[in-house]
Formats: C-alpha cells, sequence, structure tokens
C-alpha cells in the first residue's frame, strides 16, 4: 500500500514530464547550436553592452542606461555571446 505522499510524487512525475514535452525545458544559458549560431558582428547596442560589460557593469545597470529591460540586456548578451575582448 502506497502513501499518499507517494502518489502525489509520482502524479507530480507525470505532470512535470507531459509539461516539458509541451512546452520544451527550461534552459538557464543557452548554447548556440547550428540553429542559434553567435553572430559574428556586433549590433549597435551590442557593441555598447560589450563595452559596458567590460567595465564590469552589471546587467541591471546596463538596462537603466540603455533604457530597456534587463531581459533584453541578457537576450543580447546570449545573441552575441558577449562579453568579447
Amino acid at each position: 500500500m502506497t502513501s499518499k505522499l507517494d502518489e502525489w510524487k509520482a502524479l507530480a512525475k507525470l505532470e512535470n514530464k507531459r509539461a516539458r514535452q509541451k512546452w520544451g525545458h527550461f534552459i538557464e544559458k543557452r548554447i548556440p547550436n547550428s540553429r542559434n549560431q553567435i553572430a559574428q558582428v556586433l549590433s549597435e547596442d551590442a557593441n555598447k553592452i560589450n563595452k559596458m560589460l567590460g567595465r564590469g557593469y552589471t546587467k541591471e545597470l546596463i538596462a537603466k542606461r540603455l533604457d530597456t529591460t534587463t531581459n533584453r540586456v541578457g537576450q543580447i548578451i546570449t545573441a552575441y555571446g558577449l562579453p568579447r575582448k
């Protein structure tokens, strides 16, 4: 006889599996692959962000300076593989 807790754990595993199949896995840091290539030429914003990262700025401070969101700054960092030398 299984306890209620064991039943809930089994149900949670099943629901999590279904959610991953439907929505995909959440990946904190994306690794570029054949369809997610890192852009070679930096855009104007990416160039600014690269310089600010080199100076030790945080994503939050960069977002305030560029008047954008931290999410967008993170997207640019990932897309261009920043910081670069």
